[in-house]
């Protein structure tokens, strides 16, 4: 017979919360948990007294299943700071676990390990142990906690850049959750559906889901989960070409998350708030409006900056291979500022500095296999040499990532690399190369808009119904 669960655990924690009156641990646990797969980590601060209490409990705690417990719990808490200290807690309670035949405890201990491979960029081992986590759960007949490692699943597709196995776990996920009646966990497989739709370019869908997230997220005034809408929401306006409007949902989700202490988002945003000021200064820079351009770029850079320090002070690989992206990107923008003005080894200086910044991401990206994140770096890559008067360089680059773009099946980097293959032929005297991709560029561009308008109008005719 499964051992039941012991109480040693659960008296811990209310005996913590009887002391600390104003440490909602209940809440944030089940909240951390949620965002750390709707991709967003928080953050506890260095000192946990929580976890201080669980190590004081654990010489004193008998082999049963309230110690298997235990255990996940100090491995939760260890996951961020202390990866090898979570690990080493959670082997202990799985051989516990099956020592005692805790099914129940098992599934709870491979799923946090995945958590905390996927936190430290082991996405294969993540979806290891999230899958056999997901095998017990099935046994137990337990679907919430199946629809839940289904979401955990859909995360790490997402961060590996497989797109269709990201949507058909994060869709199971869903159906399970409106199965069995949990509004919020809908709202938030909402959230994760609308952050894919964002990554592979269909934003009238990733509108609708992260609008009905929004919802949810104000009617229990809960001040995270709304900036993480707002954050969203500033990605899909920035997609949209309304890059003030996409500002003005970013400053409101840093001006939230600077309100609640969380480092790991403040770093996403202020990322986004720097993508955003260098792509103002980059189309300032086109429509000739050279006045404040520098300084846009110059603002982009701070931006970015202080993303990189908390990233690297949270040991974050994933946003420190974004970090050095998008920097790269800025000085590149600036090499053709200077460029532009008369000024060609300055230009050159800068680009051979982006080459720099997008070899780092390149390295933090290709250990991770973060195809998402290569195919990124490629195109930056492209994009440098083909302004540093180097089109057969660029165009290997281009190669690259129209490639990745075909497997991964994003439209939006499809589109891009048919644009650019038409500008490097052109370049290179292939002319009618040159016009094949365009054509092929026009197409997508056009089938793309009309697959946006037919979902806008299925979005009303939804709503018109309901």
């Amino acid at each position: 017979m499964p051992a039941r669960p012991g109480v040693l655990f659960f008296e811990i924690k209310k005996q913590y919360l009887r002391n600390h009156p104003h440490t909602a641990f209940g809440t944030k646990i089940a909240w951390l948990a949620l965002c750390m797969f709707a991709g967003a980590i928080g953050l506890f601060a260095q000192e946990n007294p929580y976890l201080d209490s669980l190590q004081k409990a654990l010489p004193k705690a008998t082999d049963d299943t309230s110690k298997v417990l235990l255990l996940c719990e100090m491995a939760w808490e260890s996951k961020i700071n202390a990866p090898n200290e979570a690990r080493s807690y959670l082997d202990s309670a799985l051989r516990l676990a099956q020592r005692l035949n805790y099914l129940k405890g098992l599934g709870t201990a491979y799923n946090y390990r995945g958590v905390v491979e996927d936190i430290h960029g082991n996405r294969t081992a993540a979806i290891e142990n999230f899958q056999k986590a997901l095998a017990i759960r099935e046994q137990l007949g337990d679907k919430t906690g199946v629809a839940k490692l289904y979401n955990n699943i859909g995360n790490v597709y997402e961060n590996l850049g497989d797109q269709k196995s990201s949507l058909e776990n994060y869709l199971k996920a869903l159906a399970l959750y409106r199965e069995v009646g949990d509004s919020a966990r809908v709202a938030r497989a909402s959230y994760n559906l609308g952050v894919l739709y964002e990554n592979v370019g269909n934003f009238q869908a990733a509108q609708a889901y992260i609008l009905r997230y929004l919802s949810f997220a104000e009617r229990q005034n809960d001040t995270t989960a709304i900036a993480y809408a707002h954050n969203v929401l500033g990605n899909i306006r920035m997609e949209k070409e309304d890059k003030m409007q996409a500002l003005a949902h970013y400053k409101i989700a840093l001006r939230l998350h600077q309100s609640q202490g969380n480092e790991w988002e403040q770093a996403s945003v202020l990322n986004n708030i720097a993508n955003a000021l260098d792509e103002i200064g980059e189309d300032r820079m086109d429509e000739g409006k050279t006045d404040s351009v520098f300084q846009f770029f110059q603002d982009a850079i701070r931006f970015h900056r202080q993303s990189l320090h908390i990233r690297k002070r949270l040991d974050d690989p994933d946003g420190m291979g974004e970090s050095y992206n998008n920097l790269g990107l800025v000085y590149k923008n600036i090499g053709t500022f200077f460029k532009n003005n008369g000024r060609p080894d300055t230009a050159s200086v800068y680009w051979q500095k982006a080459l720099v910044y997008l070899d780092s991401s390149l390295q933090i990206r290709t250990k991770l296999t973060d195809q998402l994140g290569i195919m990124e770096v490629y195109n930056g890559f492209g994009d440098v040499w083909r302004r540093l008067g180097n089109p057969d360089k660029a165009l290997q680059y281009t190669q690259k990532y129209l490639a990745l773009a075909e497997t991964l099946h994003n439209e939006k980097y499809l589109q891009n690399g048919y644009k650019d293959l038409a500008r490097l032929y052109y370049l290179k005297g292939n002319y009618k190369l040159a016009y094949d991709w365009r054509v092929r560029y026009d197409e997508l561009k056009e089938q793309r808009y009309n697959q946006d308008r037919l979902k806008e109008f299925e979005s009303r005719e939804v709503f018109f119904r309901d």
